[in-house]
């Protein structure tokens, strides 16, 4: 399955939508070309760009925010944003965003209640969506299995043998895991990086 299928039947999910939609995959598109116009230019989504290196203008930032009962959604702000911001644009009403605290990299803003705001870094499918790598060892087993040639079996796999080890020290290791092709780790590399 392609990477922006399997992005947009994770973000359908989430919302409570019917991944088997036949647009799902028009959708994904959308929300990236949508996203590519905000930033003004376009780049190559399969050169995976670190945040660090995304095309955006000096002190733009992204955001992920998950509203109160709603699903997650990317939002691009034109300068570093504080938390206040972040909120009024999610449409999160939060007494806890209050705060004019910034936010100063790509992160994901949850707002589990109007009394309590979770800051904390992107999500898989997010980074994704932007163009990041993933870090091999950080990635959930969901995010993993959204990744091409890479389905739940594997991914579950490779969450296994990094919590055996301790985490891995560089990619070419997956390789070595029982039940694993020799040469997945040149075929992910695109969208995993080891940290």
């Amino acid at each position: 399955m392609h990477p922006l299928d399997r992005l947009s039947h994770h973000f359908s999910s989430l919302a409570g939508l019917n991944p088997s939609l036949p647009d799902g995959p028009g959708l994904a598109l959308a929300v990236l070309g949508l996203a590519l116009a905000v930033l003004g230019g376009v780049f190559d989504f399969w050169s995976a760009p670190t945040p660090s290196t995304l095309p955006f203008p000096a002190g733009a930032a992204w955001v992920e925010v998950v509203p109160p009962g709603q699903g997650p959604a990317l939002l691009a702000f034109p300068s570093v944003p504080t938390l206040n911001e972040v909120a009024a644009a999610a449409g999160a009403a939060s007494d806890a965003a209050r705060s004019d605290t910034l936010i100063r990299e790509p992160a994901k803003v949850t707002f589990p209640s109007p009394e309590r705001i979770s800051l904390g870094p992107l999500s898989g499918p997010a980074e994704l969506a932007l163009g990041c790598k993933l870090d091999l060892n950080r990635a959930s087993a969901r995010d993993l299995a959204l990744l091409p040639g890479l389905g739940p079996a594997t991914a579950a796999r490779i969450i296994t043998e990094r919590s055996r080890r301790g985490g891995f020290t560089d990619l070419s290791e997956i390789d070595q895991i029982r039940g694993i092709r020799e040469g997945t780790a040149k075929n992910i590399s695109a969208w995993v990086r080891v940290k």
